[in-house]
């Protein structure tokens, strides 16, 4: 959603999951790595396959280790190739960028906040029953995979509570969303 607002308003956005597809892509700084760490996650065409990384992760002895391990792999590689996009704007001479990052207050550390971000947009789903059931209309999501991923985000009310403005979801009308 912040994507196709921004875009409509000629404002460029960095898409830290777009980010995470091209670094998990064959010849993608994340695939070595990554798969020297949880073992053979490649796919056919020498990438990360996101099932095996997957499988790898929940079958994991410790599942909060084997998450902080992915992690420290790829959100700095993520923070470079942000950091890249924001360089690139400036010499642009844009005057605004966005940057669409799922995760900020979970993996941000505060060097990005103070030097980098002005305002933060918080699009959110308040129906939690909603939420849910876009999650699980996703590819290879489960219930199980769905209840891990939220037990390490943040809950929305405190995100809620961070943000400048906030662009709620629950009951989706592109008009109603530009209007907020």
């Amino acid at each position: 959603i912040v994507e196709q607002l921004t875009k409509t308003f000629g404002i460029r956005v960095h898409d830290s999951d777009a980010a995470v597809h091209r670094l998990y892509g064959a010849q993608g700084a994340a695939v070595a790595p990554i798969n020297t760490a949880f073992g053979n996650v490649l796919n056919a065409d020498g990438g990360i396959d996101r099932g095996k990384l997957s499988a790898a992760l929940q079958n994991a002895k410790n599942q909060s280790e084997a998450f902080r391990r992915l992690e420290a792999i790829v959100h700095p590689l993520v923070r470079q190739d942000r950091e890249q996009f924001i360089e690139k704007e400036k010499l642009r001479g844009s005057w605004l960028c966005a940057v669409d990052i799922p995760l900020l207050f979970e993996s941000a550390d505060s060097t990005i906040l103070k030097e980098h971000i002005d305002k933060v947009l918080v699009v959110t789903c308040r129906s939690e029953e909603e939420q849910k059931r876009r999650a699980l209309e996703r590819p290879g999501m489960t219930v199980a995979k769905l209840e891990a991923i939220l037990a390490r985000q943040l809950k929305d009310e405190e995100r809620i509570e961070k943000a400048d403005f906030i662009i709620d979801t629950s009951h989706y009308d592109r008009a109603a969303a530009r209007a907020q």
